[in-house]
Parts: C-alpha cells; sequence; structure tokens
C-alpha cells in the first residue's frame, strides 16, 4: 500500500542514507530489489536535491578536479545559508513501506539510530505476526 507523507528534505537525505547501509550490505538481491522498487520516490526526490545542490556548489564553487567543485572561503556563508533553506524546503514523497522481517532475514546489522530513522517507513510484520499468533 502507497502512503504519502510531508517531510523536509533533511529527513529524506537521512532516512535514504539509512536505507542505503541496508540496499549496499551483502543481502539477497531480491530483497535489495523490492526496498529499492519500494522507495523509488524518495530516491527520486533524492535525485532532484543532489542536482539543485549541485548546482548551488558550481554557482559559489571553484573547480577543483575531475569534474569537482569546492566551494570557495567567502562563498561558503552563503553556501550554509542556501543550503539551509533547501534541506528545509518540505516535499511530499510516497512509498511503501518495507518488510522488517525482510531485513531481518538478511542478518545484517542496524544501527538504533537508522532503526529510528526508519520508522515511519518499515512495517513491523513481525509484530503483527505475533498478535495473530496470540489471538
Amino acid at each position: 500500500m502507497t502512503e504519502t507523507k510531508k517531510i523536509k528534505l533533511e529527513e529524506l537525505l537521512e532516512v535514504k542514507q539509512s536505507f542505503d547501509k541496508i540496499i549496499n550490505a551483502d543481502i539477497d538481491i531480491s530483497v535489495a530489489l523490492d526496498i529499492e522498487r519500494k522507495i523509488r520516490k524518495i530516491v527520486e526526490e533524492y535525485v532532484l536535491y543532489d542536482k539543485v545542490n549541485g548546482k548551488l556548489v558550481t554557482r559559489l564553487g571553484v573547480p577543483s578536479g575531475m569534474g569537482k567543485y569546492q566551494i570557495k572561503d567567502d562563498n561558503f556563508d552563503e553556501y550554509m545559508k542556501e543550503h539551509h533553506k533547501l534541506i528545509n524546503t518540505e516535499i511530499e514523497v510516497s512509498y511503501e513501506r518495507v518488510s522488517l522481517k525482510s531485513i531481518v532475514s538478511q542478518d545484517i546489522k542496524v544501527s538504533v539510530k537508522d532503526i529510528n530513522r526508519l520508522n515511519d517507513y518499515v512495517l513491523d510484520d513481525i509484530a503483527v505476526e505475533e498478535k495473530k499468533k496470540n489471538k
């Protein structure tokens, strides 16, 4: 079931980072694909953020080699101000909850910080099964 939520880009960046840790771990490819499908809109919003932030860095930075830019010292405060405005932009994102059971079954370590970040994006199907058993 698809859910929609209004969040700030800052939260989206944290959620994407936490999902990346899971997806990039040594997990079954079908589980990774399932997660990628369910968070596709989150990834799309991240790509848009990255593009806009890249334009900001290019505008306020200087080339530092291999197509990369570094913010000039005299533009650092302006960059931070603009970046702060960017990450505090509210967006609406659609996603499907990822099965906690599928993550746990992969025997990977997930930090408490990551679990807290992903709380709204993961379906605790383990607890649901336990409730059904106990009825």
